[in-house]
């Protein structure tokens, strides 16, 4: 699980509609896959409706590849430094 409250997405970033009224995190999970090209899982979808704001700002990451792959991954989440 990451933090990622800094990470600001631009302004008027166009989500379908299945995805623009969703919570923080699933929009940032958008955003990076399509963006940084890095795939995160949104936690408030382990949450109740009720308790989700407590996870709005996180990600969680899994890698279960070869060192390159994890690597390759790095550098890609390097460009969130543009949107900080």
């Amino acid at each position: 699980m990451v933090n990622m409250s800094k990470v600001k997405m631009p302004e008027g970033y166009q989500f379908p509609p299945h995805v623009s009224s969703r919570p923080r995190d699933f929009q940032l999970s958008w955003f990076l896959i399509k963006e940084i090209g890095v795939a995160a899982i949104p936690p408030t979808e382990f949450y109740t409706k009720a308790n989700e704001k407590e996870a709005e700002n996180y990600l969680r990451f899994a890698v279960c590849k070869n060192d390159d792959v994890l690597e390759a991954a790095k550098e890609k989440l390097r460009k969130l430094k543009d949107y900080m």
